[in-house]
């Protein structure tokens, strides 16, 4: 065989080679790409494992294991599983797909930026398959495990908040860091090895080791998100709620309904559109702004006022509020905010911003803009008080000293204390309180003829009252209630008495002005006791107290004037006036009644349901009456006055 020949059947050989190697590495390839591209907007890279260089993404192409995606300014990427399920990158974003296994669940990291995923779900007739995680979700400080869902998710490594909204079906949520991991994994793998040796004395001595082995970390990670998402720290958030990660707790926040006007914008931009050149926003102070229905939005398990329990490591915002992913900031509704029965959500003001509303984005108000590190700042030198205050405000709001980092830990002077409900939260509850005080009641009358006055001084007194204030959207808020009065007169008063239990029943409203002042109306059948003069059947007569019903009509205004402890104790006043028409009360005829009412109080909040209030109340009364002993002609007009002073203590609960 000459040379050249020789040559060419080597050629012909490695060129084989180099094909069935290139076609076995394709095959693992294809075998190993388990998603793929489905559509690109704008610019957008993947680096693989063990690559020096990225690759620019394109439509259709293979992903793999370990893949990282960059998103530039403005651009999307879709990327979509074998079994239809789909994750959509937004701009300024990275994602690495850890774990991509053919009969195990997909692990993706979320570095930055925000990702919206539909995870199919699968029909099983094994309900325990049927629960298990279709796809695993892990930012710096969350896991988040999803079965058969439509859900949003953004990081900022800025503030390390991990928020995440849900659109349909449900994600298990818990507190997820890498060193935790790595704990477990090391308390998992420890093993203690005992040996038996002879000692210089041949006693048998135990020596035992203690050690510790570290597994492959991607071999674990599987099972350590499950484990931990199935813990009881663990959260459920279902469609419509929102949870972010409470940083200085440790925890992710407990899952709350989000504003509906923003939750039905940014379902509908699910490709992440850019925010149009004249954009068009709406405040969500109201539901009817938005064309066509609202989305589902489960219910809450938590208050809609939100709660804060640092002791149990508990938080949850007020429901109602609006969400910015670009820093991945909750920004729930102000203090008295309107609530909506209907969808048990506050309705925050234009003050707390608006919605875009094409694309959902949340807008800051006007003068202010949003920081990730410093929540609301001024978006210039030169600021009105007003807007300070709106900065203050919107700030206190979102719980920065909770949700960001600790750089801001060190501006606070005080912990941030439970969570109890505002003035304007209480008008949201069904709330009942029973009041039970001790005091004196003194009864005065005088007339103009001869017959002398009358008094019955410091006659001991018991009350029982009981209130129920009941749950309202608006400002008003319906009150009805009844009251049992134990006035003791038998040992001051030489006549005849006749009983010493008075009754109440009242009806009536109170309206909110601000988050210190209400307003309250009431209609009240009242009992009191009135000196009366009978025939004693021989041309004289003779004293006595007799209970009459008289209706009352009062208006009178209540303040909360001092908070401490951010609410927890409070005090003020209440006063009222009420009036008393006229009635026929058989042996005399009242003419007209006035008097007022004052009480000094001060609340002290158990936890966010409960609360006890000790008081002082005093209350004046004046009647007008005409005695009818003889005849109406010679029937003298007389006036009659109550006081009372009583001490009391007052047990309520919200529901």
């Amino acid at each position: 065989m000459s040379k050249a020949l020789k040559d060419l059947s080597c050629i012909s050989i490695i060129f084989c080679f180099v094909s069935l190697f290139v076609s076995f590495q394709t095959f693992a390839n294809i075998e190993s790409s388990i998603a793929r591209v489905e559509k690109v907007i704008g610019s957008a890279t993947v680096l693989s494992s063990g690559a020096f260089q990225a690759r620019s993404i394109v439509e259709g192409m293979s992903l793999r294991a370990e893949d990282s995606i960059v998103t530039e300014h403005r651009s999307f990427v879709r990327v979509r599983f074998e079994d239809s399920s789909f994750f959509n990158i937004a701009s300024n974003s990275q994602v690495t797909i850890n774990n991509l296994p053919s009969d195990g669940t997909p692990i993706i990291s979320l570095l930055r930026g925000s990702l919206r995923s539909y995870v199919n779900k699968q029909e099983q007739k094994n309900k325990d398959i049927a629960k298990e995680n279709k796809l695993l979700l892990r930012t710096r400080n969350a896991a988040m495990g999803v079965r058969g869902t439509e859900f949003e998710v953004s990081y900022n490594p800025e503030n390390l908040l991990t928020s995440t909204l849900t659109y349909s079906g449900s994600v298990a949520k818990n507190y997820y860091s890498d060193s935790s991991y790595l704990d477990t994994l090391r308390a998992s793998q420890t093993e203690k090895i005992v040996q038996l040796r002879r000692g210089d004395d041949f006693a048998i001595e135990y020596d035992e080791q203690i050690v510790h082995s570290l597994p492959d970390v991607g071999m674990g990670l599987e099972s350590f998100f499950d484990t931990i998402l199935s813990t009881d720290e663990s959260v459920i958030v279902k469609a419509g709620q929102f949870s972010g990660s409470a940083h200085k707790l440790k925890t992710v926040s407990q899952p709350v309904k989000i504003s509906p006007v923003q939750f039905k914008t940014l379902y509908e931009n699910d490709v992440f559109a850019a925010p149009q050149t004249e954009r068009r926003s709406v405040a969500v102070d109201t539901l009817t702004k938005l064309d066509g229905p609202l989305r589902f939005q489960a219910d809450q398990k938590v208050p809609s006022e939100g709660v804060f329990d640092p002791g149990r490591k508990i938080y949850a915002p007020k429901a109602g509020g609006l969400i910015d992913f670009n820093t991945g900031l909750y920004i729930p509704p102000e203090e008295d905010a309107l609530f909506d029965r209907n969808h048990r959500v506050f309705l925050p003001s234009e003050n707390s911003g608006r919605v875009d509303i094409h694309t959902g984005e949340y807008i800051p108000p006007l003068g202010l803009s949003l920081d990730s590190r410093k929540g609301f700042v001024l978006s210039s030198d030169e600021a009105s008080s007003e807007l300070i205050a709106m900065r203050d405000s919107l700030n206190q709001n979102i719980a920065t000293d909770v949700v960001l980092p600790s750089v801001f830990e060190s501006a606070i002077h005080t912990p941030r204390p439970r969570r109890v409900l505002n003035l304007r939260e209480q008008f949201t509850k069904d709330l009942i309180e029973a009041r039970f005080g001790g005091g004196s009641q003194t009864l005065e009358y005088e007339d103009d003829l001869s017959r002398g006055d009358r008094k019955v001084d410091g006659v001991g007194m018991t009350t029982i009252d009981l209130d129920w204030y009941h749950a309202s959207s608006g400002r008003y808020q319906f009150i009805t209630g009844m009251s049992y009065r134990s006035v003791d007169a038998s040992n001051s008063f030489n006549g005849q008495y006749e009983s010493d239990g008075l009754y109440d029943l009242r009806l009536g409203a109170r309206y909110y002005l601000n988050s210190r002042w209400t307003l309250r109306g009431l209609v009240t059948l009242k009992q009191n006791h009135f000196f009366s003069f009978r025939d004693d059947g021989n041309g004289g007569e003779f004293d006595a107290i007799e209970r009459v019903v008289i209706p009352q009509f009062s208006l009178g205004v209540q303040s909360e004037l001092f908070h401490s402890f951010s609410g927890t104790l409070r005090s003020g006043f209440s006063a009222d006036v009420f009036y008393g028409p006229g009635k026929d009360a058989g042996v005399f005829d009242v003419d007209g009644a006035f008097g007022f009412r004052f009480n000094l109080f001060a609340r002290y909040w158990l936890n966010q349901s409960w609360w006890i209030e000790g008081a002082f109340d005093m209350s004046f009364s004046r009647y007008e009456f005409k005695n009818n002993v003889n005849t109406p002609n010679s029937a003298p007009l007389g006036e009659q006055k109550i006081s009372s002073e009583a001490f009391i203590l007052s047990l309520g609960r919200g529901f």
